[in-house]
C-alpha cells in the first residue's frame, strides 16, 4: 500500500495489497470533501458531539467508497472482488455506527452523573447549613446552660446566707429574752426582800 494512502488514515486490509497509488489531486479533492464535512458542525454546539460523529462517519465512508472506485478503476477489479471491498467497508460503517451509539450512551450516563454530582453538592451544602445552625443552636443551649448553673450557684449562696441570717436572728432573740428576763428577776428580788 502506498505511503499517499496510508497518510489519509484508510486501513490496508479496505484497499487491498493489489490497490495501486491513485491519483494525488484527485485524492486531496476527496480528502478536501471528507475534511469539509467533518467540520460542518463545529459552530453548532447546540446539536452536541452526536452530529459532528454521524457527520464524520459519513465523509469517512465517502472517501473509503471514492478510493474505491479509483483503485477499481485502475486495477480493473471484478465487479465480486469490489463488491467485497464494498461490503468491509459496510461492516466497517456498521461498526463505527455501534460505537456511535456507545458514545451516546457512555455520555447520556455522564450527564445522569454528572446530575447526581450536582445533588450530592446541593444536599451536602443543605447539611453543611443544618450542621451550622445545629452547632449554633448547641452553643447557645450551652450559653443558657452556663447562665442557669451560675443563677443556681446564686440561689445556693443566697440560700446559705439566709441560714446564716435566721442563725444570727436567732441568737439576737435569745440575747432579747435574756434582757427581758434580768429585769423581771431584779424586781422579784426587791419585792420579796
Amino acid at each position: 500500500m502506498s505511503s499517499d494512502i496510508d497518510d489519509h488514515s484508510i486501513n490496508s486490509w479496505v484497499l487491498g495489497p493489489k490497490c495501486l497509488d491513485p491519483d494525488p489531486t484527485l485524492m486531496d479533492d476527496i480528502q478536501y470533501d471528507a475534511d469539509v464535512s467533518a467540520n460542518t458542525s463545529d459552530d453548532d454546539d447546540h446539536n452536541g458531539d452526536s452530529k459532528q460523529f454521524h457527520q464524520f462517519g459519513a465523509s469517512v465512508r465517502k472517501t473509503l467508497e471514492a478510493k474505491l472506485d479509483i483503485c477499481a478503476h485502475q486495477m480493473n477489479v471484478s465487479s465480486d472482488e469490489m463488491d467485497s471491498w464494498k461490503e468491509k467497508v459496510e461492516q466497517e460503517d456498521a461498526r463505527f455506527e455501534q460505537l456511535i451509539a456507545e458514545a451516546q450512551e457512555v455520555q447520556e450516563m455522564c450527564t445522569e452523573l454528572n446530575r447526581a454530582v450536582v445533588k450530592c453538592d446541593l444536599a451536602e451544602a443543605s447539611c453543611r447549613v443544618a450542621f451550622g445552625r445545629w452547632k449554633e443552636a448547641i452553643e447557645k443551649f450551652q450559653m443558657w446552660e452556663r447562665f442557669y448553673e451560675t443563677i443556681w450557684s446564686l440561689l445556693r449562696k443566697v440560700d446559705g446566707l439566709m441560714a446564716s441570717v435566721d442563725i444570727v436572728m436567732a441568737d439576737i432573740d435569745c440575747e432579747l429574752m435574756d434582757l427581758d428576763e434580768e429585769p423581771a428577776a431584779s424586781s422579784t428580788d426587791s419585792c420579796s426582800a
